[in-house]
């Protein structure tokens, strides 16, 4: 069953989801935080999964990472029954083997793109990646970057999803409350994402390309690497390979925004493969939205945030902003500008009406 679509006056839109589960960035970043900003355009908004199809007369149904052969069909169908179908990649599923699948799923998303009013993007590089491999013309090509993920903004989310919260979770919502950040002696380096996978080269083991920054950090009297991910037992066997003290968190988004106020350095290193860089820069504008420095790969999705974020030598960023004060300072008020226009709940309103207006335009 879907979601109760929210209350509003413009009409009615569905999101379909693979699962309705908060755990996944996906859901999150590319479903329901577009949700939340139609909603706040006035739409009413309705959250499905599996075969539940739109309410009669939606609008525009948003299909969000529509990979399996039943959302192929599910895409297929609703089209059919004449609402505009919007599909949102987050990944790029043309490379061989993406979902240990070969090309079945790239070929997939070939096939849906003859049903679909326009596509959505977190980024140009992955935009790039659409048009060369579908042929979906630029202009229904359609860029969306993912924002801040707000405590308030998951609150929403949760609302969107109709998860009914007992006393105790009312509270500690109201209190804005998340759980207590360990101490540590020293500075505090942190690495937050998923695990990795087999048909790519990302996730914990990126770590290892910032190996001769964590020795530098470790230079500081006790200096961590905090480590918030999904998998502990891969996390044990990188552990002994890093050249400082490290501590993990089993990731859930209350953990990150916890450890994000005490962390001094955020890390988020990149392989360069065909699947890491059309990634988007989310994990830099969370951090940088708790006011905590980021030192990166540079990748095309960092050329907004450049000023904004260390993309030189990771050694020397670590030094940069553990013992000097102008970079991070500079970096910082850079980055609240950059955040304001490219990266609030405000320019995704804007950006998700401007999608609506493109598939209402090709409708007309």
């Amino acid at each position: 069953m879907p979601t109760p679509p929210q209350k509003a006056t413009r009409g009615t839109i569905h999101i379909h989801v693979a699962k309705r589960d908060l755990g996944l960035a996906s859901v999150r970043y590319r479903g329901l935080l577009p949700g939340c900003a139609l909603g706040a355009l006035g739409w009413r908004v309705e959250v499905g999964s599996g075969d539940t199809m739109p309410s009669p007369g939606s609008a525009v149904a948003l299909s969000v990472k529509p990979t399996s052969a039943k959302d192929a069909q599910w895409v297929q169908k609703v089209a059919s029954a004449g609402t505009p179908v919007i599909a949102d990649l987050c990944d790029n599923v043309f490379i061989e083997g993406y979902g240990d699948q070969g090309t079945t799923i790239g070929d997939r998303i070939k096939g849906m793109c003859q049903y679909l009013a326009a596509m959505t993007v977190p980024t140009t590089a992955l935009r790039e990646e659409v048009v060369a491999c579908t042929g979906l013309p630029v202009e229904r090509t359609l860029l969306v970057s993912d924002i801040i993920e707000t405590p308030d903004l998951l609150v929403r989310q949760r609302e969107l999803l109709g998860i009914q919260e007992g006393l105790m979770q009312r509270v500690r919502r109201a209190l804005r409350w998340t759980p207590k950040a360990p101490t540590a002696a020293g500075p505090v380096l942190l690495w937050f994402g998923n695990h990795g996978a087999t048909y790519a080269n990302y996730g914990l083991n990126d770590l290892l390309l910032f190996t001769d920054a964590l020795a530098e950090a470790a230079r500081r009297p006790g200096a961590e690497l905090w480590v918030v991910s999904n998998h502990r037992e891969r996390y044990e066997q990188l552990a002994s390979q890093l050249p400082i003290t490290c501590r993990y968190f089993d990731w859930t988004p209350d953990v990150v925004d916890a450890l994000l106020p005490v962390t001094d350095v955020c890390l988020v290193p990149n392989s360069l493969d065909a699947f890491s860089l059309t990634k988007s820069a989310n994990r830099a504008v969370k951090a940088l939205s708790h006011q905590v420095p980021v030192i990166a790969t540079p990748t095309a999705a960092y050329a907004e945030l450049d000023g904004a974020v260390w993309l030189g030598d990771p050694r020397q960023g670590v030094i940069e902003y553990l013992d000097r004060t102008h970079a991070r300072r500079d970096h910082l008020a850079q980055a609240r500008k950059v955040i304001a226009t490219h990266y609030s709940f405000s320019s995704l309103k804007r950006a998700m009406a401007g999608v609506l207006a493109t598939v209402q335009g090709r409708q007309a």
